[in-house]
């Protein structure tokens, strides 16, 4: 008889929100926008003035026009920049801007005033003001508090452990609770309750057993493969959901038409820390590796772009102490381990393995590639894979009465998988569309080194009806043989953006289905 457990759990969310504002925030978008109003020198709306928008890196460029009112917006933009954006008006004149920078979920106002020169000259009445959550005390835009964080301020701030954790803390209403499991908590909340996203591909942990919320150790996903994130505390945009704590979104690097790489390693030594205030060694981890890579360049120029990242961590921790065991209080002798280990090979053929430190190491690989395609100035798709494995060694509990031979341990494996594919879209001027649909495949089983024996107890005190007493294990604990742990997720996201003089009306559509397989089944 088992008793798995399959679970299968959908969400279809429909939402319709009204700003009073022509350059909104996007909230749960991973992409970035720029709007604003261009007047003449007479303070008159300038209508049917073209704005060019060009990614300087990548030459991606996008296209909008002036309505009666004089303004004009641009969405589904490239997270990052530079951007050069030229205003022009046949005997009006022409203004340009350069060194604009747009974070994730983040829409800039750039104003202009056309003079009637028709020389080129630098917008000096430009007016770059990042209305995304936590960018401005006060917005008109704003729909909740928040912080955006750009790849220049995560290339200035240093991170041990390349832990997102270490960034998304910028926004004084975020804790870590735990540094050791990197647990973040907003306003006092369980770390379960955050939403944490990359690429509109979630991370967060999809059946809860993580205490940092997440289902490895770290993020699925380099630092250094990250161009910006962006984090929504409270809002009350209708296309934030799954969340009641943070809601953290994360877009990835872009290929440019320039190839550019890096090379990068770190290392920390236990022995460098200091002892704790009681006056113990510290025993957190013996060592910390990290190395990885990244390139991205153009495979067609202007129109077809590649980024990849590579990286590996490693943790040598201590595990389990014999000195902890009932070995290292004298309790049972190393004579008697002999001749438990000497019985169940001659008289059963089982090898149950050795006495000895356990070794906590954890070692965590990821690699990812991404494809950014300018289809044409109204339309840009982009697609991501990433893969995430995942290999952490584990022991049953030991204590005072307990010895775990070498043929109880175990390494937990997980493994995930990401599909992501996007498109956005101008149709027109005044309507844009961003679509989305990605897929998960998520997987955590416990791997036994050698033979499958039964879990064997061999006690030294009390009967065979009731033994007590020191004993001695070997064989997987009780919950090992049948654990296992799948799910399978999928995600779908469509929105629109309907300008309307001077407000904009969002609406559409979010989709989520989530399969879990739970195979707990203990004295297998």
């Amino acid at each position: 008889m088992t008793h798995s457990r399959c679970l299968r759990m959908s969400k279809l969310t429909l939402g319709l929100v009204a700003a009073l504002a022509a350059a909104p925030a996007f909230a749960q978008s991973t992409s970035a926008g720029v709007g604003g109003q261009v007047m003449s020198a007479a303070g008159a709306p300038v209508a049917g003035a073209e704005v060019t928008i060009t990614h300087t890196e990548s030459g991606t460029v996008s296209r909008a026009t002036t309505d009666a009112s004089g303004r004009y917006n641009a969405r589904g933009l490239r997270v990052g920049g530079p951007y050069t954006i030229t205003i022009n008006k046949p005997g009006a004149g022409t203004k340009t801007e350069e060194g604009v920078y747009l974070g994730v979920s983040q829409s800039a106002t750039v104003n202009a005033t056309l003079s009637g020169d028709m020389a080129a000259t630098n917008l000096d009445a430009v007016q770059v003001t990042a209305v995304a959550a936590g960018s401005e005390v006060f917005s008109a835009t704003k729909m909740g508090a928040g912080t955006n964080i750009s790849r220049q301020t995560i290339d200035a701030l240093p991170s041990a452990g390349g832990n997102i954790q270490d960034y998304v803390r910028l926004d004084p209403r975020i804790a870590q609770t735990n540094k050791a499991d990197g647990q973040i908590s907003v306003g006092g909340q369980n770390p379960k309750y955050n939403a944490i996203r990359v690429d509109g591909v979630s991370i967060s942990d999809t059946f809860g057993l993580e205490d940092n919320g997440m289902p490895t150790r770290r993020q699925p996903v380099a630092m250094d493969a990250l161009e910006a994130i962006n984090v929504d505390l409270s809002s009350y945009d209708v296309t934030i959901a799954g969340a009641t704590g943070a809601v953290i979104d994360a877009v990835t690097k872009s290929g440019t038409n320039e190839f550019h790489g890096s090379v990068y390693g770190s290392y920390r030594d236990g022995d460098w820390f200091g002892k704790d205030p009681a006056g113990y060694k510290f025993d957190g981890f013996d060592n910390e590796r990290t190395y990885g890579m990244t390139l991205g360049g153009p495979l067609v120029k202007d129109k077809l772009f590649f980024f990849a990242n590579y990286e590996k961590q490693e943790w040598k921790s201590p595990g389990a102490s014999v000195a902890d065991s009932a070995l290292g209080n004298g309790t049972i002798s190393q004579a008697q381990i002999n001749e438990a280990t000497r019985l169940a090979s001659t008289l059963y053929g089982v090898d149950a393995g050795s006495v000895g430190d356990v070794d906590g190491s954890t070692d965590l690989e990821e690699y990812a590639v991404k494809l950014d395609w300018n289809i044409n100035d109204n339309h840009r798709a982009s697609f991501r894979y990433s893969k995430v494995e995942q290999n952490q060694a584990r022991t049953p509990t030991t204590g005072g009465s307990i010895v775990n031979l070498s043929s109880s341990f175990f390494q937990q494996q997980k493994t995930i998988e990401n599909y992501v594919a996007q498109v956005f879209s101008d149709w027109t001027d005044n309507f844009s569309t961003e679509l989305k649909a990605s897929y998960r495949d998520y997987t955590s089983a416990r791997i036994m080194p050698g033979e499958k024996i039964a879990t064997t107890k061999i006690f030294f005190g009390g009967n065979v009806d009731s033994p007590t007493g020191e004993y001695i294990m070997f064989g997987p604990d009780p919950s090992t043989p049948g654990n296992l742990l799948q799910t399978k997720t999928w995600n779908g996201y469509a929105s629109g953006v309907l300008t309307l003089g001077d407000h904009d009306v969002k609406f559409g559509t979010d989709f989520s289905s989530n399969d879990v397989y739970n195979m707990f089944v203990q004295n297998l």
